[in-house]
């Protein structure tokens, strides 16, 4: 463990990522997770000079860092994958996507459904019907790379995009979301 006199001859980058933590450790929210950009300046240092002695120095869970270094090092070009990926819609004009209910799983009956929940979370009168959501041109579609927990409320997601994209989600873009087994998926979308 690090000694407040071992701390006076850390590398300048490394001293400058622990008073960043110190700094949003004081004024974070309580509970509030590690922003991802701190991650990240946790990670390159962790290459320079170890797991070992970035996670006592910056008070981090080893094994969390751990894995964040290794996906550093297996992704191209030595960056952590990215969060999102950003659709282009092919034309210059406004489109519709249309949703209906997959008839395929287990789900097929939503009467059999426990009053006031369906299939996803949806009302069982909504089952039924199509969905349609409409899309101007310079409407933003980010699609996250990485699985998301679907036990997630719109909370959570929204919480999702702030942190790993930087970007507001009630900027009006949609934000598309893939469970882990890659059989739904969840839109958030704000009028």
């Amino acid at each position: 463990m690090f000694t407040r006199r071992k701390r006076a001859t850390l590398p300048f980058k490394m001293e400058r990522v622990r008073q960043r933590f110190e700094h949003w450790r004081r004024s974070r929210p309580h509970f509030s997770p590690i922003p991802e950009a701190l991650w990240a300046l946790a990670v390159e240092v962790a290459g320079e000079q170890g797991v070992n002695a970035t996670a006592q120095l910056l008070h981090l869970n080893h094994t969390a860092l751990q894995k964040r270094v290794q996906a550093r090092k297996e992704s191209p070009h030595g960056r952590a994958p990215a969060a999102f990926v950003e659709l282009v819609p092919p034309g210059l004009s406004p489109c519709t996507i249309e949703l209906e209910k997959y008839a395929g799983g287990q789900d097929e009956d939503p009467s059999s459904e426990p009053s006031g929940v369906g299939l996803g979370g949806a009302e069982p009168p909504l089952l039924g019907h199509r969905i349609m959501i409409q899309l101007a041109i310079q409407t933003r579609i980010l699609v996250a790379v990485e699985a998301v927990d679907f036990r997630k409320g719109i909370d959570g997601l929204a919480r999702v995009c702030q942190e790993r994209l930087q970007a507001d989600p009630f900027s009006g873009g949609l934000f598309v979301f893939r469970n882990r087994r890659r059989t739904a998926l969840k839109i958030l979308a704000y009028d």
